[in-house]
């Protein structure tokens, strides 16, 4: 005669319960993982907007430094003009924020976000056109910019 060993399986019980405790662990995995990847994202949106707002406050200052005159372009006080000796010829520029749900001149500010943009004057100013500077910028809490002068 030899050893009879008694083969058992896992019952019904056992095999919810494992199946429970185990969709629990999963869950907080994911859960962790993508609060990370948000965390992540967020951090790596700041970084990218402080870098944006360095590179363009740094042109700004150049060129405010560089210009011959600065004055503000409306009577709103919402923009900055000013002229620039290049290659020989005085370019006038002007500095201001855009939004295609707004209309210029800006205040009272109704959009939500701004672009920054910078538009050479030499063929007449048209709302929304010159370089994109800086975007996603939030709605001015003082529409007077006028301190700036």
């Amino acid at each position: 005669m030899g050893i009879r060993f008694k083969r058992r399986g896992f019952s019904l019980f056992e095999i919810v319960i494992v199946m429970f405790l185990s969709s629990i662990l999963m869950a907080s995995i994911t859960l962790i993982f993508v609060g990370g990847l948000k965390s992540w994202d967020a951090g790596y949106k700041r970084y990218k907007m402080k870098r944006n707002l360095s590179l363009t406050l740094e042109r700004m200052s150049k060129d405010l430094r560089q210009a011959r005159r600065v004055d503000k372009y409306s009577s709103k006080n919402d923009s900055i003009e000013f002229d620039i000796l290049e290659q020989g010829a005085v370019k006038t520029y002007v500095y201001y924020l855009y939004s295609p749900d707004d209309n210029w001149p800006n205040p009272p500010w109704k959009a939500s976000y701004y672009q920054l943009r910078k538009l050479e004057l030499g063929g007449g100013f048209v709302y929304g056109s010159g370089v994109l500077l800086l975007q996603d910028i939030e709605t001015p809490r003082n529409s007077d910019v006028s301190w700036i002068m």
